[in-house]
């Protein structure tokens, strides 16, 4: 994904950024897109022939943008992150319960890790009045 249109209005559309040949304009892509960005866009090849250009929302079957495929994007990305987080912790809690030391210690970092411990902090977030804070 290219993150930086420096100089581009919303409307804008690849065959802006090509010559009449086909190949890339290369300073106007230097100029319109950070350096990482313009090598990636470069890195492309174009078409040999000029065909219409026009805006398209690959998300959506007709190609048209609207907030409702918008929102339905960012809740499968969301939904793609939390899942690969869950997937991670998961791994990682199995691991922990495989390991060979002994249970308390696995019992500690479980608690620890899911703020059991009675720390002075944790006692705190729990509205649980000690002493000296």
């Amino acid at each position: 994904m290219i993150f930086s249109p420096l100089s581009l209005s919303v409307t804008a559309t690849v065959n802006q950024l090509k010559l009449h040949s086909g190949k890339w304009n290369i300073p106007l892509v230097k100029a319109s897109f950070l350096k990482e960005d313009s090598d990636l866009t470069l890195y492309l090849h174009t078409c040999s022939f000029v065909q219409k250009d026009m805006l398209l929302w690959h998300f959506d079957k007709l190609g048209h943008y609207s907030n409702r495929s918008w929102y339905q994007v960012g809740t499968s990305v969301m939904d793609n992150q939390r899942s690969s987080v869950l997937s991670d912790s998961v791994s990682w809690w199995k691991t922990l319960w495989r390991l060979q030391i002994p249970s308390k210690i696995k019992l500690f970092v479980w608690k620890a890790c899911h703020q059991w411990i009675p720390t002075l902090v944790n006692l705190a977030n729990r509205k649980v009045h000690v002493d000296g804070l």
